[in-house]
């Protein structure tokens, strides 16, 4: 399973303890993937799961490019592009 945009790693930690066999979570943010580590560590989910400090975008990018198929399931859970109508010309653009 690939969980993009995991933040602190919520759909992740559900998905390897609900039976997941392997699952790779991304953010761009390095502290948000220290307390995915950190919770998953928690959980007893060492060697069930990875992660990875990247642009979401470049990576779902070069992984069509690559025609990788490695994974069976894809969360993406963006944050939110726009919250205010004034916004939305830029959110439509993203």
């Amino acid at each position: 399973m690939l969980d993009c945009f995991n933040h602190i790693g919520s759909f992740g930690l559900n998905a390897a303890l609900g039976g997941a066999e392997h699952v790779t979570c991304v953010d761009i943010s390095q502290a948000a993937i220290d307390l995915a580590k950190a919770n998953a560590a928690r959980n007893g989910l060492d060697g069930k799961m990875e992660f990875l400090c990247e642009d979401v975008f470049a990576l779902l990018t070069r992984l069509a490019e690559e025609k990788c198929r490695d994974y069976d399931f894809i969360i993406l859970d963006p944050p939110a592009f726009t919250k205010s109508r004034q916004t939305v010309h830029s959110a439509a653009r993203g």
